[in-house]
């Protein structure tokens, strides 16, 4: 601290005397502070009180009320200097920062300061008194006093020149003697001399040259003193000579070298609008008077500030090291620099200017945003403000501004804390925004500050609450063969099944998620809240078990708590082939089997079948009559029947069968099984007339009651009415059915020839109409007949005749066929033989030998004999009789008939291709191929027409499935069989040969095989782009862009790997026109060929190895355009629009102007989809637009000292240069 004395300028009394830091005064005053000049740091007014800043102390001295508001106070501050001079601080009147050079004046006393002449200061203040005072007082005490009355003229004592004039440099004016000065002739202030007094100026002791100017006290050196330190003194001489003494020499510093050039400020403080603190010069401002940093300086130096080459006032900072200007600079640019100027005046070169660009008029009010980005939550993306959000901290799309340009975000009127994101243009809220509805705005600062008004609000919905559980109505399967609503843990082939509900937010988002939680489908509530979702083409669901869920997101994101829906997906067929393998009949007379397209009268047959394998957990066997679902059959095994009922009289009934699984999907359909109802009992009358006795010496027709010699009597009868197609006569004998008559059509009379009549016998025949269910008309009258003959009385039968000979083996029916010519015929007797009888044996008529026992008989009733040397192609009647001991035949037996036949058929049977009448792909399968079709129609052709009696048998896989008949067309024999209970993903060989009666074949056919799959497409494709390798356009075609490629390469992927024969099939406009490359197991290719330009729409699908296509992809189009532009471009000048050089410009001059425009002429008309391009230095660099009927390009970042050539051309979106 330093000690202060404070005088009052109006009493004279000492009014404070001490060392402190805080001083008030209360009256005019002269303030005395014991310090060195140097010392002080800075001077300044603060509001009204009188700061003073030392060097080597952060503590200020503060003298309170030191000015006014009236700014009359009449206060005085004087340094009192270590070596005891008084320094009376000159320029204290005006406010504000005093600059380190301060003016001052030495002063004797502070008399003259006071307001009286008289002061007791100097009796108060011993401690003030010096040398120059004393001698000061001394010199009035002897004024006073009266000089001495001598002769010698009396000199004042001398004094030391304490001030100087200097008229020279940047700082004019009078000085303390103190302060250096850059004028080599200073004017020295020594006062008026008596007239007839004369100054003599001594510099360094030395007396020089000098002008005394009288009436303003002057006196100056003529010869200029040199740079650095000189004693001045001076002494008075009269006009006659006489001197004085010569005074105190006076220290004055000669320096007339000016300071260095001064740095370049770097930056600037700006402490107005907005927008405060430091910039560098970069960045413009609001603030009129910038405060400019230019550091510390020496503190014998002055700044002085330049605006645009011109000095102005300022204040300097000391403390800070700034300059501000006091007057404000106007909206601009500017040139900034300054000068340092020393004690004496010397200025310093301006230092290198810097440009700030002073700004205060405000961006214009920006556009209301449109959107804004949401990314949180299950709803995230750009949305317009109509959308509510639930994220807390939405981006506000403003859209990237420009340079220099900061947002700020206003939410409800208040500016909240953000963040901007030029890539996006985005301005983000740091503080989550509360739940509700909010007033949205945004205000636009320039790098000055100057703030924009803010934008039209915008209202955003904050919602944060999520909405509740929606409600599944129904799960839909609409893929065949199972259609229906599905219950939660059902078994379902379709991979898109639709999900229904209700009880959603109008517009909400519905989300189908699989078990993973990804979303696999989506759909949109509509304004009742009801809703259908399935899954996307590329999100189908795999075979297997799904745990699906569906939720509801509102239009803030929020998403709703779980509903589970359970399926089973089973896309695979069942491999099981099905036969029907007969009907059963149990009711009515005639019970058993009942054949293919037979009859029954039974209303609820029983369908019996198998299946080649055992059924899968999900797999069941359904029945179809007349191809409508009739039920599910019990199974046990690989054996399975359904219990029909309910059938209608005088109807057919085919049915056919098949394993399903729960799924729907279908296995192979068996072999088609037909049966005729008829529960009416035939409606004629039937009558025996009469009996035929051909036999013995008594032969005719006799009546009922007759007794006949003849052992094979025939009976006539007669008919109320034809028989109908199923209908016949059987014969009965004694109550026993012995045999069945067939009756032609129209015909109303029968013939019955009998057999195996026993001697001595008395037989009872009847007959009725039975049709082929069984049932039977009323019995005909009894007829009656006897049988008598000397022969034996016993009777045998011809039961069979057995062959022996492949390929059929056993027994041959009554009129059926052999190619066996020794076959064994087989019978039986009445009874054992007694002694002497013998078995005789007839062939047409004529005994051919004896039969004999068969000896595994203990009944001795059973007997054999073979036969021998039958001819080929010739029909032989068999029949037995038993001769008595005296070699009388009894009764002989009916006939027996067989047809000898040893000649194979000579056809060449070919199989000529199997044919697929199933959708999608209908035609011939290839040997070897796949096919989805279950019953497929086996075609082929024979080398000439069959036999009587002779068909074709097909074979699968070396078993008979059937056999068919030829017919002969266009010159050439073919035959068909359409084959059936064929299983899923099977193998199977086919062969054909042509079959006689006797069982003689051809030689076998060729083999043909086909596989079989049943199964649906499970997996989906998609295009994902289309490549153009031609120049100039190489790379992706955008989906309905152009290409000049006439053999663009499609790529794309499919969601699993293909099986097996599976293909990727392409289609274009429509048409199939190739299958696809695949490069992996999940991507292809396929390299296209086009004729013409157009427009082109592709799409692709998977294809399984039985032809069935699944879901279409994508589409995809281009557009082929190979026709280059007609029209020309040429570069006549670029504009530059940098100063200092502005202007249109032409080629090879220079430019300042990092981002010209080139300007662009058009010959011709250009297309829609063709483009001005412009390239430099041959690489393109962007599209030309079209301003005010010119195009236009601006380039940008061009390098310094670059030369740069541009040419342009018009080309087409396809890549065609013009």
């Amino acid at each position: 601290m330093k000690r202060v004395d404070i005088i009052s300028k109006g009493t004279h009394k000492i009014l404070e005397s001490r060392e402190d830091s805080n001083f008030v005064l209360s009256e005019n005053s002269v303030v005395i502070i014991n310090t060195p000049i140097k010392a002080i740091k800075k001077i300044e007014r603060i509001g009204n009180d009188l700061v003073i800043h030392f060097s080597k102390t952060d503590e200020p001295l503060i003298i309170k009320n030191y000015y006014n508001d009236n700014n009359n106070a009449d206060n005085s501050l004087v340094l009192k200097t270590e070596d005891g001079r008084l320094l009376w601080i000159q320029d204290l009147e005006n406010a504000g920062v005093i600059d380190k050079a301060i003016n001052y004046q030495v002063i004797d006393d502070v008399e003259l300061l006071l307001y009286q002449e008289d002061s007791p200061y100097m009796a108060a203040l011993p401690w003030l008194t010096g040398g120059i005072l004393i001698a000061a007082l001394a010199y009035g005490n002897r004024e006073k006093n009266g000089a001495p009355k001598e002769d010698k003229p009396i000199f004042k004592d001398p004094v030391a020149i304490n001030a100087y004039e200097d008229n020279v440099g940047s700082k004019t004016g009078t000085f303390g003697i103190l302060k250096p000065t850059d004028d080599t002739t200073p004017g020295f202030v020594i006062g008026t001399l008596e007239d007839d007094r004369t100054p003599v100026l001594y510099v360094d002791g030395k007396e020089v040259a000098s002008v005394y100017d009288r009436e303003n006290g002057i006196l100056t050196p003529v010869e200029p003193l040199s740079e650095g330190s000189h004693l001045i003194a001076y002494k008075e001489v009269d006009g006659k000579g006489n001197e004085g003494d010569l005074g105190e020499a006076a220290e004055i510093i000669i320096d007339t070298t000016a300071p260095n050039q001064p740095d370049t400020p770097t930056e600037y403080i700006d402490d107005a609008g907005e927008k405060t603190g430091h910039f560098d010069f970069t960045v413009s401002t609001d603030d009129t008077t910038p405060t400019i940093v230019i550091g510390d300086i020496p503190a014998d130096e002055t700044p002085t500030l330049y605006v645009d080459g011109q000095a102005v006032e300022s204040i300097y900072d000391a403390e800070n090291g700034t300059l501000t200007p006091k007057t404000p600079l106007s909206e601009g640019s500017h040139e900034i620099s300054f000068t340092l100027t020393d004690e004496a005046g010397n200025e310093s070169f301006q230092s290198d200017p810097v440009t700030i660009d002073i700004v205060t008029t405000a961006p214009n009010q920006p556009s209301a945003p449109t959107s804004y980005i949401d990314d949180i939550g299950n709803n995230q993306g750009q949305f317009n403000f109509s959308v509510p959000t639930d994220d807390t901290k939405p981006g506000i799309v403003i859209g990237v501004l420009d340079n220099g340009i900061t947002p700020n975000l206003y939410v409800d009127g208040k500016e909240v804390a953000a963040i901007y994101d030029p890539a996006t243009g985005t301005l983000t809220p740091t503080v989550a925004l509360a739940e509700g509805t909010h007033s949205i705005t945004y205000t636009l600062t320039d790098v000055a500050g100057n703030e924009s008004v803010p934008s039209n609000p915008v209202v955003l919905v904050v919602d944060t609450t999520a909405p509740t559980k929606i409600e599944l109505d129904s799960v839909v399967d609409d893929v065949e063969y199972l259609t229906d609503n599905l219950q939660s843990g059902d078994y379902t082939n379709d991979t898109q099944p639709t999900f229904n509900g209700h009880g959603a937010e109008a517009g909400a988002l519905i989300s189908l998620k699989d078990e993973t939680g990804k979303v696999i489908g989506t759909a949109i509530a509509d304004a009742k809240g009801q809703w259908s979702v399935e899954p996307s083409a590329a999100n189908k669901l795999s075979d297997g078990a799904h745990n699906l869920i569906v939720t509801q997101t509102d239009k803030a994101g929020n998403e709703s708590t779980t509903t589970s829906f359970e399926l089973n997906v089973d896309t695979k067929a069942p491999t099981q082939k099905t036969d029907i393998t007969d009907v059963y009949d149990d009711e009515g007379v005639k019970t058993g089997k009942v054949k293919d397209n037979g009859y029954t009268d039974d209303t609820t047959p029983r369908i019996n079948g198998t299946i080649s394998a055992e059924l899968g957990s999900n797999e069941k066997v359904v029945v179809y009559r007349d191809g409508k679902y009739i039920g599910e059959a019990t199974v046990k095994g690989t054996s399975w029947y359904f219990d029909d009922k309910d059938l209608e009289n005088g109807k057919a009934y085919q049915y056919t069968a098949r394993v399903e699984d729960l799924a729907g999907n279908r296995g192979g359909d068996s072999n088609s099984y037909n049966i005729n109802i008829d529960t009416d009992a035939p409606p004629q009358t039937i009558t025996i007339l009469s009996m035929h006795d051909n036999y013995g010496p008594v032969q005719g027709d006799f009546a009922s009651g007759v007794t006949t010699d003849d052992s094979t009597p025939t009976l006539y009868g007669s008919l109320s009415s034809a028989l109908a197609a199923n209908e016949y006569i059987v014969i009965y004998r004694n109550g026993e059915r012995i045999d069945s008559v067939t009756v032609q059509a129209g015909v109303t009379q029968w013939e019955y020839t009998d057999g195996g009549l026993s001697n001595g016998q008395t037989y009872t025949y009847t007959a009725k109409v039975e049709d082929a269910s069984g049932l039977q008309s009323a019995s005909s009258n009894p007829f009656e007949l006897k049988y008598a003959s000397d022969g034996s009385f016993n009777k045998g039968e011809v039961i069979g005749v057995y062959d022996d000979v492949a390929p059929n083996i056993g027994n041959v029916p009554n009129n059926g066929y052999t190619n066996d010519t020794s076959p064994l015929l087989q019978g039986t007797l009445n009874s054992a033989l007694s002694a002497g009888e013998t078995i005789a044996i007839y062939r047409d008529g004529v005994k051919i030998g004896e039969a004999i026992l068969d000896p595994s008989d203990p009944t001795g009733k059973s007997w054999t004999y073979q036969d021998k040397d039958l001819k080929d192609a010739t029909k032989y009647k068999y029949s037995v009789a038993v001769e008595s001991a005296a070699g009388v035949a009894g009764a002989e037996s009916t006939t027996y008939t067989i047809n000898i036949d040893t000649t194979p058929p000579d056809q060449t049977i070919k199989i000529e291709e199997i044919y697929d009448n199933k959708d999608p792909v209908i035609g011939k399968v290839r040997d070897g191929d796949v096919t989805n079709d279950d019953t497929p129609e086996i075609r082929g052709s024979l080398s000439s027409g069959l036999a009587a009696g002779e068909l074709i048998y097909i074979y699968r896989d070396g078993e008979c499935r059937g056999s068919t008949t030829a017919t002969y067309s266009n010159g050439k024999w073919s035959w068909s069989y359409t084959d059936s209970s064929l299983g899923n993903d099977q193998s199977y060989i086919y062969t054909a040969k042509v079959v006689d009666l006797a069982g003689n074949s051809s030689s076998l056919s060729n083999s043909y095989s086909i596989v079989t799959n049943f199964n649906i497409v499970g997996q989906s494709a998609e295009i994902i782009r289309i490549l153009d390798d031609v120049e100039p356009g190489v790379g992706p075609v955008p989906n309905n862009g152009y290409t000049n490629d006439k053999t663009p390469t499609l790529e794309g992927s499919i969601t699993s790997p293909l099986s097996a024969g599976d293909i990727v099939v392409i289609y274009r406009n429509g048409d199939e026109i190739g299958t696809a490359t695949m490069t992996s197991s999940t991507t292809w290719k396929y390299e296209a060929e086009l004729d013409a330009d157009g427009f082109y729409t592709y799409v692709a699908a998977v294809r399984n190895n039985v032809g069935v296509d699944g879901a279409p992809s994508n589409s995809y189009s281009i557009n082929l355009d190979t026709v280059p532009p007609t029209a020309t471009a040429q570069i006549y000048s670029y504009t530059d629009d940098v100063a200092p050089q502005l202007g249109d410009y032409g080629s090879g001059t220079y430019t300042n102007d990092t981002t010209p425009t080139l300007n662009i002429s058009i010959k011709g008309v250009l297309g829609i989809n063709e483009v001005v391009a412009v390239y430099r230095d041959g690489s393109k660099v962007g599209e030309a637009i079209l301003v005010n009927g010119i195009y236009r390009f601006e380039d940008k970042a061009l390098a310094d000292g670059k030369t740069y050539t541009y040419t342009v051309r018009v080309e087409d979106a396809a890549g065609n240069q013009g």
